[in-house]
């Protein structure tokens, strides 16, 4: 399974870190994961432009407590 992430602020030994602990959990997929902000290739960031799909997005966490907006 190949994923992209679109995290600007993870680092490479990060990455690495992810695709051993997805690998630890013994699932019948292999993994090849890509930080969107490394990839330099042009062949593969267009194939992932046409032929990718955003499988989980989470919003931008707000800077204001829950317990503000009841106020």
């Amino acid at each position: 399974m190949d994923l992209c992430l679109d995290a600007p602020d993870m680092t490479l030994e990060q990455l690495l870190n992810l695709g051993a602990r997805l690998d630890d959990l013994l699932l019948p997929w292999r993994f090849d994961l890509q930080l969107d902000h490394l990839i330099t290739h042009s062949a593969l960031r267009e194939h992932i432009e046409r032929a990718g799909m955003c499988v989980w997005k989470q919003e931008a966490a707000s800077l204001v407590p829950p317990s503000a907006d009841r106020a």
